[in-house]
């Protein structure tokens, strides 16, 4: 009996194992890179967030029939600085930054979490003309202007406010002045784990050549000491933001 059928069987087989060693080295490294591009991101990207910063300060703010004095609502301002810088001198341009999928992911225990864009004139109004609905989109253009909802397509800083609004209210015809931080809090009762929020947004940076990255930053609010310090700050590690083009 001639043994050719029995080794071209065997032949076959090996061709068919070579195969799928080859398939499952293939599908391990596609599967390898990209899990590492989950985990680390864009690295190559031609702008990224090289900074965060959160402004928390108090506020109190008169009431439309003040019944004292000081008749005052009290709110807790969170103005969040966003910085995006290009990386070396690559050839693109903002197109535009958009930030978007704002979700409050734990609700202050006292006060109501507003959003709001820059007003025309000044920085930020607690107005309902200015409050942010979806999404807030600043365009690129060539000098950039906060009042105008634009950022320097060459790289600059967009900003958003987190409003905690009517937290408490502060009545008094004794006191010849006050002042409007942390100390508004502590006079009408209110710890500070009663104003803790945690809030997350997308940011995504579109280019002119039509490339989007996307990251998502998660916030704790508000920054530092606020119930001593009269404007608290803190800056957040964007070493911890992962960009990944969309």
């Amino acid at each position: 009996m001639s043994d050719k059928p029995i080794q071209s069987k065997k032949n076959k087989i090996l061709h068919i194992l070579t195969i799928a060693i080859f398939v499952i080295l293939v599908c391990a490294l596609a599967f390898f890179v990209i899990f590492k591009y989950q985990v680390e991101g864009e690295k190559n990207a031609v702008f990224d967030i090289s900074k965060i910063l959160v402004v928390s300060t108090v506020e109190g703010v008169s009431k439309d029939a003040p019944t004292a004095k000081w008749d005052l609502n009290v709110n807790q301002n969170n103005d969040v600085y966003i910085t995006v810088e290009k990386n070396g001198k690559k050839q693109d341009a903002i197109k535009n930054v958009t930030i978007n999928n704002i979700q409050i992911e734990n609700a202050p225990a006292k006060g109501t979490l507003k959003l709001y864009k820059p007003a025309e004139t000044g920085l930020f109004k607690n107005d309902d003309k200015y409050k942010i609905e979806n999404e807030l989109i600043y365009a690129g253009s060539k000098e950039g202007s906060i009042n105008n909802l634009e950022i320097s397509n060459q790289g600059g800083t967009v900003i958003i406010r987190f409003c905690n609004a009517n937290i408490s209210t502060y009545t008094s015809n004794e006191d010849e002045q006050i002042s409007h931080d942390g100390t508004l809090l502590t006079k009408t009762g209110v710890n500070v784990e009663e104003i803790k929020a945690k809030v997350s947004f997308d940011i995504i940076i579109e280019t002119e050549y039509g490339i989007k990255y996307k990251t998502t930053a998660n916030l704790d609010l508000p920054a530092g000491n606020i119930l001593e310090e009269a404007t608290s700050t803190t800056e957040i590690n964007t070493e911890d933001l992962v960009l990944k083009r969309m």
